[in-house]
């Protein structure tokens, strides 16, 4: 599930600079299928960057509250100079793929936040 409101877009000015990505995502669980949630960051229309299977979840929980967060950082190499959207993704484990949602419901902040690292 896409985290919407989290997107970041950054136009490198050299295709050369590497990109900080920052994002801190609460999460809560929204049935009690799951086991365990992922926090993954991606560009563009990818979760392809950088993510932490397992960040959080109850095993058998036996109502939907389980809320959480995570923060992930990461350097990327997008290698353009074309304007590039970072995204973050809530997943659940197993078959509960929709399991995990970001901030619904959560009181927890969340941020994002880009930044061309000039060579």
């Amino acid at each position: 599930v896409e985290c919407t409101g989290m997107n970041a877009t950054i136009t490198p000015i050299s295709a050369a600079d590497p990109i900080l990505v920052q994002a801190n995502v609460p999460w809560v669980q929204t049935n009690t299928n799951a086991q365990q949630g992922s926090v993954i960051l991606g560009r563009n229309t990818t979760a392809n960057i950088i993510g932490n299977a397992g960040v959080g979840g109850y095993n058998g929980l036996a109502s939907s509250n389980g809320i959480g967060a995570a923060t992930l950082v990461a350097f990327d190499l997008p290698n353009t100079t074309s304007a590039t959207v970072y995204r973050t993704y809530v997943f659940g484990s197993g078959n509960a793929t929709s399991a995990f949602s970001c901030n619904d419901g959560a009181t927890l902040p969340f941020s994002s936040f880009v930044q061309e690292i000039m060579g």
